[in-house]
C-alpha cells in the first residue's frame, strides 16, 4: 500500500482552478485470482447520439462527480486482496492540520482514533475496491448499476443507461457513465442524482443551464439553447504551448507534408518528442471529423519520425488552436428520423494503398444533403487500404461495407432512445458502385463479389436506400484527403 498527494483539477475554482488531493493506492503486487477486470466506457458515436436525443428533448442536464467512488465499492469476491500497510507509515497528529478544512475536529478524532488501530508491517484483508486492485472499476461500475437499476434505469449501451415507463417508448432519462463522472438527463434527473447522492458520497454536481459551459470527459460543452449542443476541445488546446514543440512553423498542410519519410531523413532523436506532440494531436482532434486524417496521417511517422513531420504536427495543432470548428448537435424537429452515411475512398493503383473513411449523421426528413450540407454528425471512420485490386471502384467498395458494419449499432441505439427506427441511407458519389449495387452484379474483381452480395444482404435487412451524389457533396471526401482549414472540404 501507498500514498500519493496531487493536483487534481477543481471547477468550482473556476478555469484552470486545483486542488491538493490525497490519494491511498495498492502497488507492486499479482491479483491471481480470476475476477472480472473489465470496466467500459461510452463509445463515442453513441454518446453523441445521447447528447443530440437530449438536445431534441430540451432535457436538463447534469453532471456528476462521485467521490472516492473505488472506496464505495463493496469487493463482494470470496477471495479478498490482502494489502500490507507500509512500516513508514506516519502517525496522525493530535491536531487537525489546518488545510483539512472539510473535516471538523470531532471527525478527526474519530479518525485518528481508528487509524491507532492499525498496525504498520501486518496484513489486511480488504473489504472495498481500492485505488490501484486490478477488479476495483468493475466492483464500482457493478456498484453504480445496482444504485441505477433501483431507480429503474436500464442497460441500453456500454456504460449508457435509460429510465422508461412504458417499453418502446422515448427515453425519460438517460445517464452516461465515464468511471466515476456521470452525465445526467432528463424529466427527474436532478431527482435521480438525489437519490443516488443518498447512496453515494458525490464530489461535485453541476448543471448545464442555457447559456453555461462545462467540461466533462475532455470535451468543452456549451449550451447556446435548450436544443442545441457545441463540444469543443478548447481547454485542452489552451494547455498546449505550441512554442515549446521543436520544428519550424508552417502557415499551412498539404499532403506532401505528411507524407512517408525517405530513409535518409529519418531522425530517430525526435522520436521522443515527436510522440508526444503527435498524441496531443490526437486528444485535440477527438471532436473534429473534419481533421481527423491529419493524426491518422501522422501517426505513420512515430517509427520513423523526421523534422518535416515534426513540423507538420506543431502546425496542425497550432491550426486547431486558431480555427474554432466545433462539433454541433441540433435538437430533430420532427419525428421522422434519418440516419445518413457517407462513405468515399482514395486509390493510388501503381502503389496498391489508398484510403477509405465514413461517417453517419442523424437528422429528421426536412434535412437534405446537397442543400444543408453536413449536420449533425454523430461518427466517423478512417481505415487504410493495401489490397490489390484492379480500381477506385473496388476501394468505394470496401468503404461501403464498412460503413454499413457499422450501421447496426448506431441504428440499435437510436430505437433505444426515441422508441423508434430511423429511415437509413447511404450516399455515394462513385457511378459504378451504384450501379453494381443497383445491378447486383460485379463484372469485374470477381473476388469481391462476396462483399458485394454481403453488402447487398444488409441493405435488404436494413432497409437502406443507397442514393448517388456528385463529388462537391460528399462530405466524406475530407476523411480520405488532408484539407487544410482555409480549403472546402469538398476539394
Amino acid at each position: 500500500m501507498g500514498f500519493a498527494r496531487n493536483h487534481k483539477e477543481d471547477l468550482s475554482k473556476g478555469p484552470g482552478g486545483r486542488k491538493k488531493k490525497t490519494r491511498i493506492y495498492v502497488a507492486g503486487y499479482d491479483d491471481l485470482r480470476k475476477v472480472d477486470t473489465f470496466s467500459g466506457t461510452p463509445n463515442r458515436d453513441c454518446f453523441l447520439l445521447t447528447l443530440l436525443y437530449v438536445a431534441t428533448r430540451g432535457f436538463e442536464v447534469e453532471l456528476v462527480d462521485i467521490k472516492n467512488a473505488f472506496l464505495q465499492s463493496p469487493d463482494d469476491h470470496i477471495e479478498r486482496v490482502g494489502v500490507r500497510i507500509p512500516k513508514s507509515i506516519p502517525t496522525m497528529p493530535a491536531q487537525k492540520p489546518s488545510f483539512l478544512t472539510e473535516y471538523s475536529d470531532a471527525k478527526w478524532g474519530e479518525i485518528r482514533k481508528e487509524a491507532e488501530r492499525v498496525v504498520p508491517g501486518q496484513i489486511y484483508k480488504l473489504s472495498n475496491a481500492l485505488y490501484g486492485t486490478l477488479a476495483a472499476p468493475a466492483l464500482w461500475g457493478k456498484e453504480l448499476r445496482r444504485g441505477q437499476e433501483e431507480l429503474g434505469f436500464v442497460p441500453v449501451e456500454q456504460s449508457i443507461a435509460v429510465r422508461r415507463e412504458v417499453e418502446d417508448e422515448p427515453a425519460q432519462d438517460v445517464q452516461a457513465t465515464h468511471v466515476d463522472d456521470i452525465f445526467g438527463a432528463g424529466e427527474r434527473t436532478e431527482e435521480a442524482f438525489d437519490v443516488l447522492g443518498e447512496r453515494f458520497k458525490i464530489g461535485s454536481r453541476i448543471k448545464v443551464n442555457v447559456g453555461s459551459k462545462a467540461k466533462y470527459i475532455g470535451m468543452d460543452m456549451y449550451r447556446p439553447d435548450a436544443h442545441t449542443f457545441e463540444l469543443t476541445s478548447e481547454s485542452y488546446l489552451e494547455g498546449i504551448d505550441v512554442d515549446a514543440i521543436p520544428g519550424k512553423l508552417k502557415k499551412s498542410l498539404s499532403e506532401k507534408d505528411v507524407a512517408p519519410a525517405e530513409e535518409q531523413d529519418v531522425d530517430m532523436s525526435l522520436q521522443g518528442v515527436y510522440q508526444e506532440a503527435n498524441g496531443m494531436l490526437g486528444w485535440a482532434v477527438y471532436l473534429n471529423w473534419k481533421r481527423a486524417l491529419w493524426f491518422s496521417l501522422l501517426s505513420k511517422a512515430t517509427t520513423k519520425p523526421t523534422a518535416r513531420h515534426l513540423s507538420a504536427v506543431k502546425t496542425a495543432i497550432h491550426g486547431l488552436k486558431t480555427h474554432r470548428e466545433p462539433l454541433v448537435l441540433h435538437g430533430l424537429k420532427r419525428r421522422e428520423l434519418y440516419l445518413a452515411g457517407c462513405s468515399d475512398a482514395m486509390w493510388n493503383r501503381p502503389k496498391y494503398e489508398g484510403r477509405q473513411g465514413d461517417m453517419m449523421m442523424l437528422n429528421d426528413e426536412s434535412w437534405d444533403l446537397e442543400r444543408d450540407g453536413p449536420q449533425n454528425v454523430i461518427s466517423w471512420d478512417l481505415s487504410k487500404d493495401k489490397s490489390k485490386h484492379s480500381s477506385s471502384s473496388i476501394s468505394e467498395l470496401i468503404a461501403v461495407c464498412r460503413l454499413i458494419k457499422r450501421i447496426p449499432r448506431c441504428a440499435r441505439f437510436i430505437r433505444k432512445l426515441w422508441g423508434r427506427d430511423p429511415i437509413i441511407s447511404i450516399f455515394v458519389d462513385n457511378g459504378a458502385l451504384h450501379d453494381w449495387v443497383r445491378s447486383g452484379i460485379l463484372d469485374t474483381d470477381t473476388e469481391y463479389r462476396g462483399m458485394l452480395d454481403y453488402v447487398l444482404q444488409q441493405i435488404q435487412k436494413w432497409g437502406v436506400h443507397m442514393q448517388w451524389i456528385t463529388r462537391r457533396a460528399q462530405p466524406a471526401n475530407c476523411l480520405c484527403k488532408p484539407i487544410w482549414f482555409t480549403e472546402s472540404i469538398y476539394k
